[in-house]
């Protein structure tokens, strides 16, 4: 008998959340899995590597993307405070070239050195002249470098032409480097 009205009580509930279009799903599921702010909803983990020099308003590069940072963004610092170098889980949606922040989340803070899930090896085929940040061309792919890439030349000066070993994480298209290691000149 209990077995009947809990079955009952299930097909009550379900019928409810049918009828009222509610979900049991938490916040980070619903957005997540894309179904706030019209359906673009992301999220993405990554290091800080720039932020307004007053306070948290503004555009923050993190992880290579910028995210724009307003009064409604919700920064949780639970396990550190959001400064350049914290690795971070950033919650929001994509307009344009910026990704528009509505939670930022400090996993861990302090000058955090970044990991890579890949790494692949290469022609530097293209680079600005004065090897600044930007998008190279390394084996024909898009290679972001930042200000934070960390360069090694133990084995020969970094230019056109170089073999090289680039670490770091895909993102979309392009390849974000993290590291890039002369192997040979």
């Amino acid at each position: 008998m209990e077995a009947k009205k809990l079955i009952v009580l299930v097909t009550i509930v379900g019928v409810l959340l049918f009828v009222t279009g509610k979900s049991l799903a938490s916040e980070d599921e619903w957005y997540e899995h894309g179904r706030g702010w019209n359906g673009n909803s992301a999220k993405f983990y990554g290091v800080v590597e720039s932020m307004p020099e007053m306070g948290y308003e503004g555009v923050w590069i993190v992880d290579g993307r910028r995210v724009l940072v307003t009064k409604q963004t919700y920064i949780e610092e639970e396990y550190g405070r959001a400064t350049v170098g914290a690795y971070v889980e950033v919650k929001g949606t994509y307009s344009g070239d910026t990704f528009r922040a509505y939670k930022i989340e400090v996993k861990r803070g302090g000058t955090y050195k970044p990991s890579y899930s890949s790494k692949f090896y290469g022609v530097v085929e293209w680079m600005p002249k004065d090897r600044k940040e930007g998008i190279w061309i390394i084996n024909g792919r898009g290679v972001k470098v930042g200000k934070h890439t960390r360069i090694k030349e133990e084995h020969g000066r970094l230019s056109i032409g170089a073999y090289v070993e680039v670490k770091g994480n895909p993102a979309g298209d392009i390849f974000v480097a993290h590291e890039i290691e002369v192997k040979r000149r």
